[in-house]
């Protein structure tokens, strides 16, 4: 059981280091003091990524939410305005 749990911690740990060093634009320190501290304090420098390091995944918004979207809506509405009048300008 004490192996299982020690390559369970040891595979949280490795995960954690190699997140670290991928990240883009980590919180609070730069990469590499993120990666530092995870190895050279692998409890406390992994847990303290976890909480603290880590970019939290924003959720998407609604398409009613979103700026851009609304505005191609708009857009559309226009065009198929302008279309009309202009067909109904070509029946006369």
């Amino acid at each position: 059981m004490r192996t299982l749990l020690f390559f369970v911690l040891a595979a949280v740990w490795l995960y954690f280091i190699v997140e670290a060093s991928m990240t883009r634009n980590p919180n609070l320190l730069p990469r590499y003091a993120w990666v530092l501290l995870t190895l050279l304090l692998p409890g406390l420098g992994t847990l303290l990524w976890f909480v603290f390091g880590r970019q939290r995944r924003i959720r998407a918004a609604a398409p009613d939410d979103d700026p851009r979207f609304l505005r191609s809506l708009d857009d559309e509405v226009w065009k198929k305005r302008l279309r009309d009048w202009r067909n109904r300008g070509e029946g006369k």
